[in-house]
């Protein structure tokens, strides 16, 4: 892990609850930096658990999210604390949020996931090394 100084652009982050959608432009400087193994899983009951939509953040939906927006900005994390930004070297513009934990056999280990809309695109993502940026908001 490194720390950084470095501060990221101003980022449009989407916000969404149930009812509302705003774009709010945040700034943010990189805390560290970790390189992970991501793989990817959508809201199907036999990739989570009775309520496929609803992650380890449970006042947000997933569904309902990417219904409205059309955005896939949530990964699943069990090292980072849930609403935690970060973003990925190799997809740069885009910052995602913890919203969601993983299996408890992945705590400790340099693993995530993204929560894709569909389990074709799930699949299709397969198993990829990324270095992950944990961001920090500059007040």
């Amino acid at each position: 892990q490194e720390n950084q100084d470095e501060i990221v652009e101003v980022v449009p982050v989407v916000e969404t609850t149930t009812t509302t959608k705003a774009v709010v432009e945040k700034k943010y400087k990189v805390k560290y930096t970790k390189v992970v193994i991501a793989t990817a899983y959508s809201s199907e009951a036999a990739q989570t658990d009775a309520t496929p939509c609803i992650p380890a953040m449970w006042k947000f939906n997933l569904c309902e999210n990417f219904a409205k927006t059309g955005i896939e900005d949530t990964i699943a994390d069990n090292s980072l604390k849930l609403g935690t930004v970060v973003q990925f070297k190799e997809l740069p513009g885009q910052i995602f949020v913890v919203r969601d934990r993983m299996n408890s056999k992945y705590t400790g280990k340099p693993r995530i996931d993204f929560w894709k809309s569909s389990k074709p695109a799930a699949v299709k993502f397969g198993v990829q090394k990324f270095t992950m940026e944990v961001l920090e908001e500059v007040k």
